[in-house]
């Protein structure tokens, strides 16, 4: 079975409301979609599951007093780089709530998903601030014939310095595809096992992508005919992310896009 998934916290539900619209209406809805949501009240999930048919919202709620000891700060700072990181910007300061979240209980999630599932599923995960521009079918493609696909820039740093120089920089987690088998299961734990090595108020920045990276080393020495898929997307074309420049603005120029083309 071929299974899109997508994970958004209340604070970026315009971005997954997107994520939604903007893939249903170049691929249709015979994939199943399952969204993880935080944090949604019945009326906002009720919104999401009426965006297209074959849909399912697993929504749960956060604990903010729970996520504030883990980071070692104030729960009130914590809630306000919640927000910062939602609309405006990924910093310095604000970089714990990303990392724990996107960095870290997102990719739980996908673990969970990828358990009770059977053997030889595939599934499309992208980021929730995600426009999708056009048909992807071909990521679709390079996911079920490797174990696990992302956008590698392993090779590129080798080339430009001969090693690799950027370690947050070697994987970007913004799509990735998974198929469903021990060894796919094995590396996510692996990755998960980074995860939890480092306390969340001392990861550097881009650690979700620091913590792929490990654990593809791990995988990739044990494993020497472990099937690494590589995304790409030229010149940005398929999709768009609010990774780079203020994520409200890009959200509105993103929405008046996809007014434009539909």
């Amino acid at each position: 079975m071929d299974i899109v998934n997508v994970y958004f916290t209340d604070g970026y539900i315009e971005w997954g409301k997107l994520f939604i619209k903007s893939y249903t209406y170049h691929h249709g809805e015979d994939d199943l979609m399952i969204v993880f949501t935080r944090n949604l009240n019945n009326n906002q999930i009720r919104e999401v599951a009426n965006l297209r048919g074959n849909i399912e919202i697993r929504n749960k709620n956060l604990n903010f007093d729970k996520l504030s000891k883990n980071a070692g700060i104030n729960k009130n700072i914590l809630i306000r780089y919640k927000s910062e990181t939602e609309s405006e910007k990924v910093s310095t300061s604000n970089k714990v709530w990303k990392l724990m979240i996107a960095g870290d209980d997102r990719i739980k999630q996908i673990y969970e998903l990828i358990n009770e599932r059977d053997e030889g599923d595939n599934i499309l995960h992208f980021d929730a601030d995600t426009y999708i521009q056009k048909n992807v079918s071909e990521l679709w493609k390079e996911l079920k014939q490797n174990d696990f696909s992302t956008i590698f820039r392993i090779n590129k740093q080798i080339k430009r310095r001969g090693k690799i120089f950027r370690e947050n920089r070697a994987t970007l987690i913004c799509a990735m595809g998974f198929t469903v088998n021990d060894r796919c299961k094995e590396f996510v734990k692996r990755w998960i096992y980074y995860i939890d090595k480092i306390k969340p108020s001392q990861r550097k920045k881009g650690y979700g992508q620091t913590s792929c990276y490990y654990a593809y080393k791990d995988m990739n020495k044990k494993y020497k005919d472990f099937k690494w898929g590589q995304f790409r997307d030229k010149r940005g074309k398929l999709w768009m992310n609010a990774n780079k420049g203020h994520k409200d603005k890009l959200l509105v120029k993103a929405q008046h896009n996809f007014k434009s083309v539909k």
